[in-house]
């Protein structure tokens, strides 16, 4: 058989040196399809995974936006201070802002407390919900608005004991005291106590 044919066909006869050259090159041929085929399985798995980062931006750009309510809500959009939470971090619409109107808080304790004006306005003309940091000060306000009136019975009275001056916060009002969560724990304990009788 002619050297060419036996380097051609790796399985024919010849002496060993010619079968191990043509084995050889058998296997060299081999290799740059295995290659190409590897090369291709990364490129699909890179397509992937653009992909799903694609679907991931637009569901961030959805909530962000205001839009997919449906989404927003599985993953923490709280649209009303009234509703229970059902996710660690809740963030809630603006309209709850006005919730707060409601109970007897002024725009500017609002804006002192929760969020600046121009923030707030900035957050309805984008249909943006507010930040977590901002949620969670809206409910707090909402939560001792709500333990006052039911305390005193009254929104009035109510609204009148958050606004006077306390010896013992210092003189300072029980409302100055809701910027923070452990201020708003104090105001809680002291109108637990009104509640059974130990102040006056």
């Amino acid at each position: 058989m002619h050297p060419k044919e036996q380097i051609d066909n790796p399985n024919s006869t010849g002496t060993p040196a010619t079968r191990d050259t043509a084995r050889d090159m058998a296997k060299e041929a081999r290799v740059p399809k295995a290659a190409a085929a590897a090369s291709g399985d990364i490129e699909k798995d890179l397509q992937a995974l653009r992909d799903d980062l694609g679907r991931l931006a637009e569901q961030v750009r959805d909530i962000v936006t205001g839009k997919g309510r449906r989404r927003a809500r599985q993953t923490g959009e709280l649209g009303s201070s009234d509703e229970v939470p059902l996710a660690p971090a809740m963030r809630a619409n603006p309209q709850v802002v006005e919730e707060l109107a409601r109970q007897g808080y002024s725009e500017d304790e609002v804006a002192e407390l929760v969020v600046p004006k121009r923030t707030l306005a900035r957050r309805r003309a984008a249909n943006e919900l507010l930040t977590i940091e901002e949620t969670d000060k809206a409910l707090r306000l909402k939560r001792i608005a709500a333990q006052a009136e039911r305390v005193f019975g009254d929104s009035a009275k109510a609204r009148r004991w958050l606004r006077k001056p306390k010896r013992s916060l210092r003189d300072e009002t029980p409302l100055a005291y809701l910027a923070s969560e452990n201020g708003a724990r104090m105001v809680e304990d002291m109108l637990g106590r009104i509640e059974h009788g130990i102040y006056a």
